[in-house]
């Protein structure tokens, strides 16, 4: 079957793989990245983890990132135990400081 995909299929799917972002739960992503991941030939594992990590959520990302995964299948575990052990915010961004507003007093 990918004997006769076109010549750009390739370059095709590494995009798609690279606009791929998590939505929902690890496990999800997991299966979407991995229905890309099987159509895609001749990638380093290198370049698999990094495809897989810039598509988590921040949060999970930077976590995985820290813990220097050696392959991907790593980098997925590294996620599921962020995920499960983590609780995500729901907008997946750190709380902005809260800020006291105090009353016009005019000199």
């Amino acid at each position: 079957m990918t004997r006769y995909q076109p010549i750009n299929q390739q370059a095709f799917l590494r995009q798609k793989l690279g606009e791929l972002r998590q939505v929902g739960s690890v496990a999800s992503y997991i299966s979407d990245f991995d229905k890309l991941m099987n159509m895609v030939q001749h990638m380093s594992e290198m370049d698999k983890i990094q495809a897989f990590t810039r598509g988590l959520k921040h949060f999970i990302g930077d976590k995985v990132g820290y813990a220097m995964p050696p392959t991907l299948n790593s980098a997925k575990i590294e996620a599921l135990r962020v995920e499960t052990y983590f609780p995500v915010r729901r907008n997946d961004r750190p709380p902005m400081p809260e800020t006291r507003r105090t009353a016009y007093e005019p000199r």
